[in-house]
């Protein structure tokens, strides 16, 4: 279960549990947060060469299919328990931060407080989704409804939901010297002119459409928009496998473990972003943005339902 653990809590002031190397992000980005006093809990799809820059660190194996789980999740919960009385036992209190909807969050609550920050859209729409009772029963309340958890830090990219709003602190994250070390983002150039950055999404990958009809409807949306003549570059998703380079030879394809909202700040204002319907587009200032949305494409409207196209100028 655990795939990688190296910490001492007498290092540590925060624990931070992530699932994604936007909360690291935004995490960092927070006043008085740094990687120094902070024990980093997160799973393996983290890049382990970005979590590793926390020298306090636990990573957990991803949960296995079908039967599988449940023995991982016995696994877990072992850990738990063990972990659980490491916190009770340690003579000092700890501040915890991070999401609440992931098999191993049970840890935020060992202290029974802590706070909420941004996964990503899901936590402006998760009152729109339908969230399976197992989850509920394993989890309990989340994204911010537990009444343990005091704020919900997030970035303002939609209006904050009713549900959690007045535990709502709005904080947009801004880029600072440790974020760039934590991502290695030093020796990336500023990107000037009136460029075409593609953000991409792992729709091949999840199995929703093959990899062909991936690469047809980002090429179809460049002929459509009439986008062509722009300089290309491509920041795929961090989950994707597909070589990006082998159908647009031109592009520039950037690192995809990078959060894009963090490589966006390297580009012109006058550049022009397009994606599908990711969320990270919400995040960044530039002076056109396209969200093609889902509508007419049926295989990923039958998984994520119609999102009408949105053209922001």
């Amino acid at each position: 279960m655990i795939k990688y653990s190296n910490y001492c809590l007498e290092e540590v002031d925060k624990i931070l549990l992530v699932g994604n190397a936007y909360s690291i992000y935004y995490y960092l980005s927070l006043p008085g947060s740094t990687s120094k006093d902070t024990l980093l809990i997160c799973a393996e799809a983290i890049p382990f060469h970005i979590a590793k820059k926390f020298e306090n660190l636990i990573v957990f194996n991803e949960l296995n299919s079908g039967a599988k789980k449940i023995i991982d999740y016995v696994g877990f919960l072992y850990f738990f328990l063990q972990f659980k009385r490491e916190i009770e036992r340690a003579k000092k209190t700890f501040s915890f931060f991070g999401v609440d909807h992931l098999f191993y969050s049970p840890i935020l609550k060992i202290n029974k407080s802590y706070n909420l920050i941004e996964d990503g859209l899901i936590n402006y729409i998760f009152e729109k989704k339908n969230i399976p009772i197992i989850y509920k029963a394993i989890l309990g309340k989340q994204f911010g409804l537990s009444k343990w958890c005091s704020k919900v830090y997030l970035s303002g990219m939609m209006e904050s939901p009713k549900s959690v709003s007045k535990k709502v602190v709005v904080h947009t994250p801004i880029v600072t010297k440790e974020i760039l070390d934590v991502f290695d983002l030093k020796s990336l150039d500023t990107m000037e002119g009136n460029g075409l950055l593609l953000l991409t999404q792992p729709l091949s990958e999840d199995g929703i459409i093959d990899e062909d009809s991936k690469i047809n409807i980002y090429s179809d949306l460049i002929e459509q928009y009439d986008l062509s003549n722009l300089n290309l570059f491509i920041k795929p998703h961090p989950r994707e496998i597909t070589a990006y380079i082998d159908f647009f030879p031109d592009a520039t394809v950037l690192e995809s473990d990078i959060p894009f909202e963090l490589v966006s700040d390297f580009f012109s204002y006058d550049a022009t972003v397009m994606t599908l319907f990711s969320s990270s587009i919400y995040n960044t200032k530039f002076k056109r943005k396209i969200i093609a949305g889902t509508k007419g494409i049926s295989a990923i409207e039958r998984k994520f339902g119609v999102i009408e196209e949105s053209i922001i100028v």
